[in-house]
């Protein structure tokens, strides 16, 4: 029962093996540098307030906004704990795209219609922006209020767009146009450093790209054919988590380094239609579709631990193992509540 149970805190934090590895370089005395990586975990966060898919995102894990979701005119913000009721959208919107802040945020296109209509958020409440020349859903953004990316979408019909617009806080422009066409894709990055990642166009994608704030190229791919995902960080530190592939909705989170993808921790819970934000090191998932129904769920995830030099930590003290993480080592029975 006690092994049982210790097995699955280390499953949860696999990062406590960081402990042990220690122990054992200083034990041995091992004179040449060793570097340690851990995998990023995902841990729980505060529920939203309402259950949904196909929502949008921006922000921060400790200051996020989350917005529309299956025609919900629903905001809500989040203070890295739990969920508060914001001001509600005009509308209701289904799988718009969306970027910027807690305090000044941008949802764009979306459904129904689909629609080319911008509102802008100041904290409080939402007013109108400038329309988008090409109205669109389930599509991806990226930037921020003032500098904003409009990535791809679907439009009436079967027609999967190419198109790129940036937002100046006033109206809307021409972009670039990605190499791929294609709709449920992520997004990530600024106005002139974006990232667009995944995607369908009557086939998942593995497709990503980057943007210069002129053009787009490509980036490396990542490991699976993966659409309805949520993105986060920056061009050079970008994330993927979630989504749908051909074996069904799925938990998977990869990292980018700006060159090639490398795997995450798992979310606890397989989504696809969910909505991100944050960064590579501290993102949070919000929302999704759960067998066919809205979800409410809330995962905060801590990054990748790593490249470690074990010679340069001098902010551990090797010697009182008890004192690492607040974790008593000598104390098994501590961990988890193990009785």
């Amino acid at each position: 029962m006690i092994l049982n149970k210790l097995l699955q805190f280390i499953k949860k934090q696999p990062q406590i093996l960081f402990v042990p590895i220690l122990f054992i370089v200083n034990y041995l005395g091992l004179e040449m540098p060793m570097l340690i990586f851990a995998l990023g975990t995902w841990s729980s966060g505060g529920n939203l307030l309402a259950a949904r898919s196909s929502l949008a995102g921006c922000g921060t894990q400790t200051a996020g906004l989350s917005f529309a979701g299956v025609e919900q005119t629903n905001t809500e913000e989040y203070d890295g704990s739990s969920w508060s009721s914001g001001g509600s959208l005009p509308v209701g919107l289904y799988a718009p795209g969306g970027c910027g802040t807690q305090t000044a945020g941008l949802v764009f296109g979306g459904e129904p219609g689909p629609t080319n209509d911008s509102e802008e958020y100041n904290g409080t409440s939402w007013s109108d922006g400038g329309n988008m020349s090409q109205a669109k859903y389930r599509l991806a953004g990226a930037g921020t209020q003032t500098a904003g990316l409009s990535i791809g979408g679907y439009v009436s019909g079967v027609t999967y767009v190419d198109t790129s617009e940036e937002y100046n806080g006033t109206s809307w422009s021409t972009g670039g146009d990605l190499a791929t066409a294609r709709s449920s894709l992520a997004g990530a990055g600024t106005q002139t450093a974006g990232l667009s990642m995944g995607g369908y166009n009557g086939s998942k994608k593995n497709t990503v790209e980057e943007y210069n704030g002129t053009a787009w190229s490509s980036g490396g791919a990542i490991t699976t054919t993966t659409q309805y995902l949520a993105g986060a960080g920056t061009q050079t530190a970008g994330l993927i988590f979630g989504g749908q592939t051909a074996a069904g909705r799925v938990v998977t989170t990869e990292e980018y380094d700006g060159t090639s993808w490398s795997a995450g921790g798992d979310l606890a819970t397989a989504r696809h239609s969910l909505a991100g934000c944050g960064s590579q090191a501290s993102a949070l998932s919000f929302g999704g579709d759960v067998s066919d129904a809205g979800s409410n769920i809330t995962e905060e995830y801590t990054g990748i631990i790593g490249p470690v030099n074990l010679k340069s930590i001098n902010s551990i003290v090797l010697a009182n193992i008890k004192s690492i993480n607040s974790i008593a080592i000598a104390d098994v029975k501590s961990i988890n509540g193990i009785t």
